[in-house]
């Protein structure tokens, strides 16, 4: 288990991209349903004015300093240096751990174009990832019934790892 440092109300995990990414990948070779969030300063305030936000984040397997400003924070409030762990860093070493160990990737967010873009990245770069799937959600709040048919279809694809863009 790693300390958490809390930044206003929201819980960082203090370790290295390092140390992140080894976890994230211990996830997702154990198949444990988790999910990790990269905080930045704008979803640190909007967990602290909403208690519900605030519960889904601190109840992630890690939150991570994606804002330079909560790394900081991390060593002015504790006299703990906390590297940021960016998540647009953070997406291209979880690819590219993922080719070395053979497993699977699923795509939720973005547009269809963008994801387009990236499958055929994906198979230059890392040849080995198998993309189980992707799912380009309307800009739009969903329906119930459309939320489940997306749960359920990355839950049949087989993902080890499940990349959610959706900003």
């Amino acid at each position: 288990m790693f300390k958490k440092l809390r930044i206003i109300s929201v819980d960082i995990d203090h370790l290295s991209f390092s140390e992140s990414l080894d976890k994230v990948m211990d996830l997702a070779l154990q198949r444990k349903s988790s999910y990790v969030c990269f905080a930045n300063v704008h979803m640190t305030i909007e967990a602290h004015k909403d208690p519900s936000f605030l519960k889904k984040v601190n109840n992630a397997d890690l939150v991570l300093p994606d804002g330079k400003p909560l790394a900081i924070a991390c060593d002015i409030l504790y006299n703990e240096k906390q590297e940021r762990i960016c998540g647009m860093d953070f997406t291209p070493r979880i690819l590219e751990t993922a080719n070395e160990k053979k497993i699977s990737v699923f795509i939720y967010g973005s547009t269809s174009d963008i994801i387009k873009a990236t499958e055929e990245k994906m198979n230059k770069m890392y040849p080995n990832v198998h993309l189980a799937g992707a799912i380009s959600p309307p800009f739009q709040n969903l329906s119930n019934e459309e939320i489940k048919a997306h749960i359920d279809k990355i839950n049949q694809s087989g993902a080890h790892v499940v990349l959610v863009a959706l900003g």
